[in-house]
């Protein structure tokens, strides 16, 4: 069975799992929000540096390469795959969201 296989003979839905995608845009969205436009409402907020927007907004595509894209498909095929994708939800995406987050969120 190849790889070409599997990810044409499923939906897209199943492939590429929008909901997750749906669910981190708008996560990437509020954050933006918060750390940007509506940081002025929060009394003790200070700016967030670029760079510490940018680890946030990795972690995130590092949740959705985790639990949305196609490697959450072939992992049910292959084990070295789902070793994969909890690597990447286990040690990559967790300190980026962490090191992306301001102190006073």
């Amino acid at each position: 069975m190849s790889l070409e296989y599997l990810l044409f003979s499923y939906d897209f839905r199943l492939v590429w799992t929008p909901d997750v995608l749906l669910f981190v845009v708008v996560l990437a969205t509020a954050y933006l929000l918060v750390t940007g436009r509506f940081r002025l409402y929060v009394t003790e907020a200070s700016p967030v540096p670029h760079q510490q927007k940018m680890l946030f907004l990795g972690g995130l595509v590092f949740l959705y390469l985790g639990l949305g894209s196609p490697l959450t498909l072939i992992g049910h095929f292959l084990f070295s795959v789902h070793m994969m994708q909890q690597a990447i939800l286990y040690l990559f995406m967790p300190p980026l969201l962490i090191l992306g987050t301001p102190g006073w969120i």
